[in-house]
């Protein structure tokens, strides 16, 4: 990439006609354009095919020099299969006049296979099948050199076309995902013209990078990508790099000898853009939820450019809005940078993230081409340094170098990974099972970390509490969730083995109950748990636990969650999360005798059916005994305090408290008449007034 108010590498000989870009629009182009004839041509053979070519173009074996970048900004002929290894320079965008003769596969590509081809547009790509040569070919201002070059008219490639492919849409989807700082503790990326191989990007872990720019497309990309594949997107996030997806589509005119944006469709162009971008990115497994930047090279600004690049970029934010995509743009800070930020004031459409090219070294997401108001919430690349050489487990790339405080894509659309931040309402959340768990200080994590800015849409799309079985540690205690409650586990054993734990601030297993913790103090009502596959089931009723002797009265068998067993075994301790018997209130419905009992002090009362009552197996509620009636006992001679101890035992209460006229002259009075009679019968707590003297 190469900023055009800085340094704007001119690459490509010219720039195309009208009449050549509407021929090619149109599918053909024939020797008949007009070009301007070379002074001297070679023929060469290659695997049985044969082209002739200018001889200033340049041949190049990649037998003999496999780390020969294969780049199509240059008048070259490549023969063979591009290296993995292939060492590009950085800032390299544009075609011109360029073929690759490669030979055809043993067998037929699959998703891990090299992509030789290039994204659509401006370009060709056939195999001949009786020489067994695949034939790669761009072209730019002289397509007739090419077709002669070949001997036969040149058909463009016809664009790929997602499921979003269609006109432009005025409505967007909501939930997509601002990925911001590369997961880890590093904020600093790279970007290359052709993405380096798996093994070269686990060497590069030793680098203080963790995000690299990949060039998936578009018709002003230059490199060839033998290495960007479905497979190597998972190998290397899977290692822990994020990735910027970069689509070089048309240019403003004039800027880097490019293929340029027709004015008066620019908005559409911007809307093909972004289809064939989702296209590609679904290809390479970059789900919805990611970001993807159109790479805007420097330009000359003048309202025409301007008025074509907006535009574009308008079709381009809104088409990858309708396909679940957040919209990044590159561009020099002096040209396409400045242009969206006098854009931004006037409400046009505009991207959801800069990636501002700016090379004055500054480690920083702060620029002066835009005012810190204007994204400012995490939605900021800015790419610091350009082209150069880094060596790191002694292998050398040529890189722009990158600060990173904007949303990065991964193989994982949304909700976030588990263990990534988020950030919503000036508040940081870590990822657990889905939900967000609030970190009130860095240090409790592990230090800072990038987090991921959410929309409201999409904050109300994330889960409320962690899916049950998510593990989480904190204060050096591990935790499983089951019903939004963090259960203790004491041995790995006791859950199965060990999983995956993410590790949580403290505070909020501390305050499960307060709203930014995301935590339950108690498994929800309906919770199944289990201690094992041999231990018993138990369904979770206003906390407290009630067995399961049949599934069939659940109608058949239900998930449940296995814990350790100590939680169930000690239900009067804090970390176990489980009470000895239900909250008072509590209704469950017995399902076989189809009866409600609400719970009050840990005794049951049957009551008329409720709404919200748990179901719950009938053989379970014989661990809570019926709610006791008062049974009045004999008090007669008893001091007061007796009198009150004997009414509790009996499930009475004590009642008024009258004296005769001569209890005053006694120091002890006792009680010589009570209200009911012992033995009587009332309702449980019923109070018994008694007479003293």
């Amino acid at each position: 990439m190469a900023p055009g108010g800085e340094k704007v590498l001119k690459l490509s000989p010219g720039i195309r006609s009208a009449a050549i870009g509407a021929a090619v629009a149109f599918g053909l182009v024939s020797t008949a354009v007009a070009a301007a004839a070379p002074a001297a041509q070679r023929t060469i053979r290659y695997h049985g095919a044969t082209v002739t070519i200018p001889t200033s173009w340049a041949v190049i074996n990649l037998a003999d020099d496999p780390a020969a970048c294969v780049r199509f900004d240059r008048h070259a002929l490549y023969l063979g299969t591009p290296s993995t290894t292939q060492a590009c320079p950085a800032s390299v965008v544009g075609r011109t006049e360029a073929i690759l003769l490669a030979p055809v596969p043993s067998r037929a590509p699959t998703s891990g296979a090299q992509r030789l081809g290039l994204a659509p547009g401006y370009s060709t790509e056939f195999t001949l099948g009786g020489a067994g040569v695949r034939v790669i070919a761009t072209w730019a201002a002289h397509p007739a050199t090419v077709a002669a070059a070949l001997g036969r008219r040149l058909t463009p490639t016809a664009p790929a076309r997602s499921a979003q492919a269609s006109p432009l849409v005025a409505s967007t989807r909501t939930i997509v995902v601002r990925q911001a700082a590369a997961q880890g503790a590093s904020a600093l990326g790279v970007d290359a013209c052709s993405a380096p191989s798996a093994s070269v990007m686990r060497t590069w872990l030793a680098s203080p990078y963790r995000a690299i720019g990949v060039y998936i497309g578009g018709v002003n990309s230059a490199c060839a990508q033998p290495n960007l594949t479905a497979a190597w997107v998972q190998a290397v996030t899977a290692a822990g790099w994020r990735l910027i997806p970069t689509y070089v589509g048309l240019q403003a005119a004039g800027a880097c000898g490019c293929a340029s944006i027709a004015p008066a469709s620019a908005r559409t162009q911007g809307v093909q853009a972004a289809n064939d971008a989702v296209a590609q990115a679904k290809i390479l497994g970059i789900p919805p939820g990611n970001p993807i930047y159109d790479d805007m090279e420097g330009y000359h600004r003048t309202t025409s450019t301007t008025g074509a690049v907006l535009a574009f970029v308008a079709g381009w934010t809104t088409q990858l809005h309708a396909a679940g995509y957040t919209a990044g743009v590159y561009s020099s800070g002096g040209s396409g940078i400045t242009d969206l930020v006098s854009a931004a004031a006037t409400a046009a459409t505009v991207p959801d993230e800069l990636w501002i090219a700016d090379w004055n070294g500054l480690k920083t997401a702060s620029d002066p081409y835009v005012p810190s108001a204007a994204w400012g919430n995490h939605q900021r690349l800015r790419q610091y340094l350009g082209s150069h050489n880094e060596t790191y487990g002694h292998v050398t790339i040529n890189v722009d170098s990158d600060f990173i405080d904007g949303p990065t894509a991964s193989g994982q659309g949304f909700p976030p990974p588990d263990g990534s931040f988020v950030s919503y309402g000036g508040r940081t959340f870590r990822m657990a099972g889905g939900a967000p768990l609030l970190v009130t200080a860095w240090r409790t994590v592990g230090g800072f970390q990038g987090a991921l800015a959410l929309t409201a849409a999409q904050w109300r799309n994330l889960r409320r509490v962690p899916r049950d079985g998510t593990l989480v540690t904190a204060g050096g205690k591990t935790y499983e969730i089951a019903g939004g409650a963090p259960l203790a586990v004491r041995s790995w054993a006791a859950i199965g083995g060990q999983r995956s734990v993410v590790a949580v601030d403290p505070w909020d297993l501390a305050n499960p109950a307060m709203p930014m913790a995301h935590l339950r103090p108690y498994p929800t009502d309906g919770t199944f748990l289990t201690a094992g596959p041999a231990g018993r089931v138990y369904r979770l009723a206003g906390d407290a636990p009630f067995a399961v002797t049949s599934w069939l009265a659940f109608g058949g068998p239900r998930t449940a969650v296995v814990v350790d067993a100590w939680n169930l075994l000690h239900p009067a301790n804090p970390l176990a999360r489980i009470s000895a018997h239900p909250r008072n209130g509590t209704v469950v419905n017995a399902i076989r005798a189809r009866s409600y009992w609400r719970f009050a002090g840990g005794f049951r009362t049957k009551v008329i059916p409720a709404r919200g009552a748990v179901q719950v197996d009938d053989a379970s509620l014989a661990n809570y005994p019926p709610l006791p009636v008062c049974v009045v006992p004999p008090m007669r001679a008893m001091t007061v305090r007796a009198a009150r101890v004997a009414l509790a035992v009996g499930h009475c209460a004590l009642g008024a408290v009258q004296r005769s006229g001569t209890s005053w002259k006694v120091r002890t009075p006792h009680v010589v008449a009570q209200g009911a009679p012992a033995g009587a019968r009332r309702r449980h707590g019923a109070a018994i007034g008694i007479t003293i003297r």
